[in-house]
């Protein structure tokens, strides 16, 4: 619902915006919820002190101690609710309630007194308490839609009564000055307290927005729209990090060895792929810059094309490329390598506005992660991304447009120290039993 004050909404410009806002802030409201929930309990005890003192009728002194005793029952009931349910809309209607008792109350006691202390001060000092209950609705409990229509309904009721009890018109009209002048105070101030809120919440969320917005283009290739190395550092490392744990808690759970492919075909492994297009300077050299650029883009758009939503394709640097598909099954891997592979080399890239064409082919390096099944956080994303380089290295060394996977040879290194210092060179790594090729 839309309310307008002075050309200003208070609505917001989106529901999900709006609906953030309730989630994100419910804690807070709750905690000033309660507090005043508190305080009005303490002012009604006062008030009750007041009875007390000025009333000099035991009857009416018996009747309203219980109109307060029924009042902090029904507060504590509703603090207890903001405490017990999670549901805001308890919470609403508990509060709706509650303001709605106190105020009725409030009107009851000062009919009482019109009736037994005609023309007495504690009329107009009741008067004075519903003119508070009105701000008070306003201000600090209900959001402004609500205490809009609690307020003038609290007005009207308090007529109603007035006119069944024939007040007088000069009084009548005393009294709705008062209620009438703290209920439009109350809108004043639950308006503008209300809106300064969700201002405040919409820059904020906007300031949000914006730097996500730089952020994300932090972590783009400008070129390809692909994402770039400082992506995978913040955002996938992290990922790696949570599959690995994942990973080491299932292998502890298993009872045999028997178990290991069982657990591998659960949680998939992850696909690391290092693309190289060949000969690329000469696109460069006989085409130009531009013509190169196009190549990238449209070799950057078949990898992407290639994959699922939630893998990942990254501009690795220059004519390089990083695939990693995620929650893989290992048998995939090479008839993924394969099928790029295969669609580059059947790829006519077009390099020129006149419609000219080269065929260009690539150089695939690829492996699995993690490197060994038992073993998960043995080898780190970034050593397992260097295994995935020496299968590229191969392939650019042995006539390329060769798909080359480098595995496990399934062999248990004696210590994380010797798999690492036989990743200095390929043939240091297949010498030392720990790596195969896959051609």
């Amino acid at each position: 619902m839309d309310f307008t004050f002075k050309n200003k909404k208070l609505n917001f410009p989106e529901v999900e915006l709006e609906n953030d806002f309730l989630k994100d802030n419910y804690q807070k409201l709750m905690f000033q919820r309660r507090f005043f929930i508190i305080l009005g309990m303490l002012i009604y005890s006062s008030f009750a002190m007041l009875d007390i003192n000025m009333l000099n009728n035991k009857l009416l002194e018996n009747i309203f101690l219980l109109f307060r005793l029924v009042i902090i029952f029904v507060c504590i009931s509703t603090f207890v609710v903001s405490i017990v349910s999670n549901n805001n809309k308890h919470f609403q209607y508990a509060i709706f309630s509650t303001l709605f008792l106190s105020a009725s109350i409030t009107i009851a006691m000062i009919i009482l007194v019109v009736i037994f202390i005609p023309e007495s001060s504690l009329q107009y000092l009741y008067l004075s308490g519903l003119s508070l209950i009105l701000i008070y609705i306003y201000v600090f409990l209900l959001p402004f839609w609500k205490g809009f229509i609690l307020g003038w309904l609290i007005i009207l009721v308090y007529n109603i009564s007035l006119i069944l009890f024939s007040t007088e018109f000069k009084i009548m009209l005393w009294y709705n000055l008062v209620l009438i002048s703290s209920n439009i105070v109350g809108i004043f101030f639950s308006f503008h307290i209300e809106k300064k809120n969700r201002d405040n919440y919409i820059l904020n969320m906007s300031l949000t927005k914006a730097y996500e917005e730089i952020k994300n283009l932090s972590l783009t290739d400008s070129l390809t729209d692909l994402k770039n190395r400082r992506f995978v550092s913040e955002i996938i490392i992290p990922k790696i990090t949570s599959f690995t744990s994942t990973k080491e808690y299932i292998l502890s759970r298993k009872k045999n060895r028997r178990e290991d492919e069982v657990i591998t075909n659960k949680t998939g492994v992850y696909g690391i792929f290092l693309f190289d297009i060949d000969h690329f300077k000469m696109v460069n050299d006989n085409y130009g810059h531009d013509a190169g650029d196009i190549v990238l883009k449209q070799f950057s758009d078949i990898l992407k094309n290639s994959v699922r939503a939630d893998d990942f394709v990254i501009r690795w640097g220059g004519e390089e490329f990083l695939v990693i598909l995620k929650s893989t099954n290992p048998q995939y891997l090479k008839n993924y390598a394969n099928k790029i592979k295969t669609k580059i080399e059947n790829t006519d890239f077009l390099i020129s506005d006149s419609g000219k064409t080269i065929k260009k082919t690539c150089s695939i390096g690829y492996t699995r992660f993690p490197f060994l099944d038992l073993k998960p956080k043995m080898l780190t994303f970034e050593q397992m991304v260097m295994i995935a380089d020496l299968g590229l290295y191969y392939s650019k060394n042995n006539g390329r447009n060769k798909a080359v996977g480098v595995l496990s040879t399934g062999k248990t290194p004696d210590s994380k120290e010797s798999l690492i210092e036989s990743l200095v060179d390929l043939d240091t790594a297949i010498k030392s039993g720990y790596l195969r090729i896959d051609l």
